[in-house]
């Protein structure tokens, strides 16, 4: 299969691979590095995808197998009809728990942020004998109690940017990805700022047409409409909890606040911590270097 569209390739100097997901049409991934190197899989959010982390697979695809791939809907993947296929992240979860069993891995790693906690943590528990270590950050695994600090914020923030006025807004105008820009091109303005066109137009190129952009309306809905995958993956969540785990943490990140932060480190048993006090939402593009060499300590260690 070819690319929907094309991209610079001082951005993504990967070759692409295609996963067939019946009868939903294809999954894009990378899978860079040796293939008998230890494997990590890494997972994106909303509006992202696998381009979120190719500078971090660049560092790392010397030593260690990076596999990375885009949900239906995001990046280079089938963008099914939403009458088909609903685009929640239990659907997502889902078609990655079939991806990695077609990847039939010994042993691996997961590295989630955003959306990607929920959806990657979900995939790995299904897997949790052989996972080896998690990579987590400005993420989360359950569902946001009533009557917290947080949960009222995300229910408004899910109620707002998920209800069916903001649908007909996202459709027209790309309203998320437009918020979500400055975000997704902050790390990139600092360190190569001629770069910075290509990368927003690599960002906006998957939801070139109104109806590709329905996934990222249904991810700030499905924070409350969610509710019983989140509240199930909390209680699976303890399959896991016990594995090496870095937490990572944008500490300028307003989505997920500290508070965040310090529920994982209430659930996690082995666990070192990572601050990023520079760093928002989008950690892995404004940190790279520091992150690959994280990684890199942890896998080796």
């Amino acid at each position: 299969m070819e690319r929907m569209f094309e991209i610079e390739e001082a951005l993504y100097p990967f070759e692409s691979h295609f996963f067939e997901y019946k009868p939903y049409g294809y999954i894009h991934y990378l899978d860079e590095g040796p293939k008998d190197a230890p494997a990590i899989v890494l997972f994106h959010g909303n509006p992202s995808y696998s381009l979120l982390y190719s500078e971090i697979i660049q560092l790392l695809r010397g030593k260690f197998r990076c596999i990375a791939p885009d949900y239906l809907g995001f990046g280079f993947s089938s963008k099914p009809d939403y009458h088909e296929y609903g685009y929640t992240p239990q659907e997502h979860s889902d078609a990655m728990i079939a991806f990695l069993e077609t990847l039939d891995l010994s042993e691996f790693s997961v590295f989630v942020q955003d959306w990607g906690g929920p959806i990657g943590l979900n995939a790995a528990c299904e897997f949790a004998e052989k996972i080896k270590c998690l990579f987590i950050g400005n993420t989360w695994a359950w569902p946001f109690r009533h009557n917290t600090k947080m949960g009222e914020a995300s229910r408004g923030f899910s109620h707002k940017m998920g209800g069916y006025p903001m649908k007909e807004k996202i459709m027209e105008k790309n309203t998320f990805l437009t918020i979500s820009i400055p975000l997704l091109i902050r790390g990139m303005r600092k360190r190569n700022p001629d770069l910075v066109p290509a990368l927003k137009q690599a960002y906006l190129a998957p939801f070139e047409k109104p109806e590709h952009r329905i996934p990222t309306w249904v991810f700030p809905r499905e924070i409350t409409h969610s509710y019983p995958f989140l509240f199930f993956l909390e209680q699976k969540l303890e399959v896991l909890l016990e594995k090496p785990t870095i937490l990572f943490w944008g500490e300028q990140d307003k989505v997920f606040p500290t508070i965040v932060r310090e529920e994982w480190e209430k659930k996690l048993k082995a666990y070192r911590r990572v601050d990023l006090p520079k760093a928002s939402h989008f950690f892995q593009s404004e940190e790279p270097d520091l992150i690959a060499e994280e990684i890199t300590k942890e896998l080796r260690g």
